[in-house]
């Protein structure tokens, strides 16, 4: 069996930076191929476009992300693992209206070459 702390640390650390909007340590943690399926919108594939998002959004003062995982599991081969949990975004609108949000999300994570976990997939949607 897999030790699932590390995985568990590394979506601890990827939450940290979100909560900071401290986009290159947010974005160390996606896996170049990722994509990001954000609830009502197309996927956003590719790292590159991934970061370009987050920081649209990180430039908006009332934008804030943050999240806990709540279960996670590592595969018996050690190199692909999920977390799963609940998160907190606040943003404006179009309209300009602040809005808070409670979410549910799913993070596929694959281990690289050195042993450090990456997302590939980042999957969320409203609700808890």
């Amino acid at each position: 069996m897999c030790d699932k702390s590390a995985l568990m640390e590394a979506d601890k650390s990827w939450a940290m930076a979100a909560a900071e909007k401290n986009l290159a340590d947010l974005m160390a943690f996606y896996h170049n191929r990722a994509s990001l399926l954000p609830p009502g919108a197309p996927p956003v594939e590719g790292k590159e476009k991934i970061r370009k998002r987050f920081r649209k959004q990180f430039a908006d003062p009332d934008f804030y992300l943050t999240w806990s995982v709540t279960k996670a599991s590592v595969s018996k081969s050690c190199d692909l693992a999920y977390t799963r949990g609940i998160s907190t975004v606040r943003y404006r609108n179009e309209q300009g209206k602040l809005v808070e949000a409670h979410e549910k999300y799913v993070a596929v994570w694959v281990r690289s070459d050195d042993g450090e976990w990456l997302v590939l997939e980042d999957i969320y949607n409203r609700g808890t």
